[in-house]
């Protein structure tokens, strides 16, 4: 997958938190030939993060020849889970930065 945009920031309390975000920008369609966008969360020490997957099944249409091992899976639901007041804080500024940034991308566009 080429990225045409990036985004990463550090939210530092009690612990530490950092969000990276991909995006390909608008490409005009469904998963099959639309654009794509990754949001990643990464503990940088001390927070206490768990995600649950629910209804795995591969998703082998969307995935094509680029198959890899760092290709998604298609999911009904992913919770991903905040353990602590600082935690919980850094996950919600984390979330709606990512939000912020892929709506400023799209709408660069005239998509959002």
């Amino acid at each position: 997958m080429i990225w045409k945009h990036k985004m990463m920031r550090d939210y530092e309390r009690a612990c530490f938190l950092r969000v990276e975000v991909h995006c390909t920008g608008s490409r005009g369609g469904d998963a099959s030939h639309g654009g794509h966008a990754m949001v990643r969360l990464v503990s940088d020490g001390g927070a206490v993060l768990g995600v649950v997957v629910q209804q795995v099944e591969e998703w082998d249409e969307w995935r094509g020849e680029n198959e890899n091992d760092d290709d998604p899976v298609h999911a009904e639901a992913v919770e991903v889970w905040a353990v602590g007041d600082s935690e919980m804080l850094n996950l919600a500024d984390a979330l709606a930065d990512a939000g912020a940034y892929l709506r400023a991308v799209l709408s660069s566009r005239g998509e959002a």
